[in-house]
């Protein structure tokens, strides 16, 4: 057993030197946190295609990550809404996979263990383990193996001060075609329940919350490629359209569909959904002019 003590002692302390996205996230966070104006919340497509930088005349941060789910999302708001003392508005990107995700069949349910570990967020099934305290406990085996041989080489995270990640520029046709349009919309849609009425409940919950603080509140859907949304079921857009309807119209909650914007084209995409970071800079400032009319 010595040995098998000793190995795991180095790995949870090689861990804690490795930097992940939501550690970085994390910390920079809360050197921002009481001067944050605009919080962003949201998956990879907000993450890639929101850069608070390019925000003209309030200061934001962009608390998105990859597979993030709406209820993460409003875990990581309403769980540090004390601290975020100038906070006036959030922005909540959610696409129609998100918004019908359904965690019993999501692939990306791995993610729980490291909300839990670093921000002490609890799965939404509350299912955790006490192993998710330690770093070695939220890493696989095969993992945590490859990065001991391997001396736990630091890996850049490629995340700026506000929480933004530049996305490459990948504009090729090995990349932004139908055919990778149709792979990546199947494979988003696979887990699509749409009778999960959840994700509305916490959109609904947030907002009734931000209203008692006078917060404001907006939902956004980001920019796709034409290569991704012909295969998006007509079925999920129908549904998405109705559940819409009912947050801005019955709720209250402003709403921007930016996801067949004309304005994007295929050198403004890193990939099939995911805007690279010229893209990143148009819909950032665009979204600027509405949080600044938001804000009025």
């Amino acid at each position: 057993m010595l040995p098998v003590g000793i190995f795991l002692t180095y790995s949870e302390i090689g861990f804690n030197y490795l930097p992940t996205s939501y550690s970085v996230l994390k910390n920079n966070f809360y050197k921002k946190e009481r001067e944050i104006e605009v919080l962003v919340i949201g998956s990879s497509d907000s993450q890639l295609g929101i850069s608070p930088r390019y925000f003209q005349n309030v200061k934001g941060f962009n608390l998105s990550n990859v597979s993030q789910t709406i209820y993460t999302s409003y875990k990581l708001v309403t769980s540090n809404l004390m601290g975020l003392k100038n906070l006036k508005l959030v922005v909540l990107s959610i696409d129609p996979c998100m918004l019908f995700l359904n965690d019993n069949a999501n692939a990306e349910k791995w993610r729980e263990k490291f909300y839990y570990h670093y921000w002490n967020i609890l799965p939404e099934d509350k299912k955790n383990n006490f192993t998710w305290n330690y770093k070695i406990g939220i890493y696989d085996a095969k993992t945590i193996i490859t990065y001991a041989m391997q001396g736990f080489p630091s890996i850049p995270i490629p995340l700026d001060s506000l929480g933004w990640e530049r996305g490459y520029l990948s504009y090729t046709k090995d990349i932004l075609n139908y055919k990778t349009g149709k792979e990546i919309a199947d494979s988003h849609f696979k887990c699509a329940d749409l009778c999960c009425s959840k994700n509305a409940k916490y959109i609904i919950n947030l907002n009734n919350i931000l209203k008692k603080q006078n917060i404001k509140f907006i939902l956004i859907q980001m920019p796709k490629s034409k290569y991704y949304l012909k295969y998006v079921p007509e079925e999920i857009n129908i549904t998405n359209k109705k559940l819409l309807d009912y947050l801005t119209l019955k709720e209250g909650i402003p709403f921007y569909d930016f996801r067949n914007d004309s304005l994007f084209k295929d050198s403004d995409f890193r990939d099939v959904n995911h805007l690279n970071y010229i893209g990143a800079k148009k819909f950032s400032i665009m979204l600027s002019k509405i949080i600044d009319n938001t804000l009025k």
